[in-house]
């Protein structure tokens, strides 16, 4: 593990659900095992970008960058 370079979460609004303390415990536990290993959560719907960035650079000392884009090949529906 110690030689993975970056972890994508894909679907990480899942983060601010019930069912997110399962991935939040594994983001915690993998970047105090992989500290210079680099994390990129995907989202389509995350709420709370800013938060989410804050607390990951608290997590791995890591400058956050955020980058928001409008642009969708299909438009987004919620159900």
């Amino acid at each position: 593990m110690k030689e993975v370079g970056l972890v994508v979460v894909d679907e990480s609004h899942i983060l601010t659900t019930s069912r997110g303390d399962a991935v939040e415990i594994g983001v915690m536990r993998f970047t105090s095992h992989c500290p210079d290993a680099r994390i990129l959560f995907l989202s389509a719907t995350m709420p709370n970008v800013r938060e989410l960035g804050e607390w990951l650079t608290s997590l791995n000392g890591k400058e956050t960058d955020i980058i928001q884009s409008d642009w969708r090949p299909v438009i987004l529906q919620r159900h």
